[in-house]
């Protein structure tokens, strides 16, 4: 089963009441690790980690969190140049995998929609580590039911401790693989190879 998991950095957080595109934020780190899942043994076939040019200055709030800096992207390729090889990416594997996968779907989306392209966008499956693990990681929240684990969480409930490096898309990625096999060989969750499902116990 070919899995392909990934992450995005980004220059700030999506605004679901603005229409303008313009206005939304735009990739600047696009990162993966695809490769081969069989019987809960992975092989490692290639990994990806792009630094994108977003055509604007990467406010310094966002820089703070990622450590992504305007000299950084500057002489890197705009999404035009590389959106062609981000899809293949998503749209060959048998699953995509992410932790708040949704987030990085909008994201991938929005850079597609600016280019009148977002039809191109076809996945097979879906798959993300943080809603699926929600009551295994079984976190207390604000209200009555368990939060969303973040990552770092999800990693310290499955190898009791927290990983080194958060934030930056390849690392990200590397942890949220690392979760994503173990979850499947402890069987949290269940991946049934030849109907290319999967499913979470909890």
């Amino acid at each position: 089963m070919k899995i392909f998991v990934f992450d995005t950095e980004t220059t700030g957080f999506i605004n679901k009441k603005e229409t303008n595109l313009d206005l939304q934020p735009k990739v600047i780190q696009f990162a993966g690790i695809m490769g081969d899942l069989t019987n809960g043994k992975f092989i490692e076939e290639k990994r990806v980690n792009i630094l994108i040019n977003p055509k604007t200055p990467i406010p310094y709030a966002s820089s703070e969190v990622h450590h992504i800096y305007d000299i950084d992207i500057k002489k890197a390729p705009f999404i035009e140049d590389v959106i062609d090889e981000i899809l293949e990416y998503i749209n060959e594997p048998d699953m995509i995998i992410g932790h708040n996968i949704e987030y990085d779907q909008d994201m991938i989306k929005l850079e597609l929609k600016r280019q009148a392209l977002e039809y191109k966008y076809k996945p097979k499956q879906v798959f993300c580590t943080m809603k699926s693990t929600v009551n295994f990681c079984a976190l207390e929240g604000n209200g009555k039911r368990f939060k969303y684990p973040k990552l770092g969480e999800l990693h310290k409930k499955l190898f009791s401790e927290y990983f080194i490096g958060a934030h930056d898309a390849i690392t990200d990625v590397e942890a949220t693989l690392r979760c994503f096999i173990e979850l499947v060989n402890n069987n949290t969750i269940q991946v049934k190879e030849k109907k290319e499902e999967i499913m979470s116990l909890f």
